[in-house]
């Protein structure tokens, strides 16, 4: 469908959702949580949505559907939290997936190894997630790690590229939801 498949499957799918629930969620004050990563680090430039296959690079297409989901949340919160939506995006920190399945096999026991030594747990992980969902020291519109506001690249609060990469979410919904 000419869509790079992982700014699909961690982006769109996500904005498209949340699109759908909107009525719902705004009703209900609800919060809104984009599980992001710290993979976003590897964009350091504007997103190409032409996703040209010739310069594909697993690393970079991970760091783009993760970008853009601190992006979405940032302008959840600008669009919708005088609304009531409180809107986060955070990283969870390295916990044991198969995200490097595919990976060259030397990645793969790189990345094991770091696991071993800063890995997370399944629980472990799971508590920023718990922390941005319930706690009223999360910081709306804001990213989150370690259960606090952290750091992330100079691209994340980027205005200009938010409003950009919302813009392009919604053509792509528009253009292949348009015959439902």
């Amino acid at each position: 469908d000419g869509l790079e498949t992982e700014f699909g499957t961690n982006h769109i799918g996500h904005f498209y959702l949340t699109k759908l629930l909107l009525p719902l969620l705004i009703r209900s004050k609800a919060r809104i949580v984009n599980v992001s990563s710290t993979g976003h680090c590897f964009v350091d430039h504007r997103i190409n949505y032409e996703f040209p296959s010739s310069s594909y690079n697993a690393q970079i297409s991970y760091g783009q559907s993760k970008l853009a989901q601190i992006w979405h949340a940032y302008e959840l919160q600008e669009r919708y939290g005088q609304q009531g939506i409180n809107a986060y995006s955070l990283h969870p920190g390295m916990i044991y997936t198969e995200i490097t399945r595919r990976a060259p096999k030397l990645f793969d026991i790189f990345y094991q190894v770091i696991l071993l030594i800063i890995g997370k747990s399944i629980y472990q992980g799971a508590q920023t997630s718990l922390y941005c969902s319930l706690s009223n020291q999360a910081r709306p519109g804001q990213y989150h790690g370690n259960c606090k506001q952290a750091k992330s690249s100079p691209l994340a609060f980027n205005k200009q590229l938010a409003e950009e990469c919302w813009k392009f979410s919604e053509k792509i919904i528009s253009e292949k939801t348009k015959y439902f």
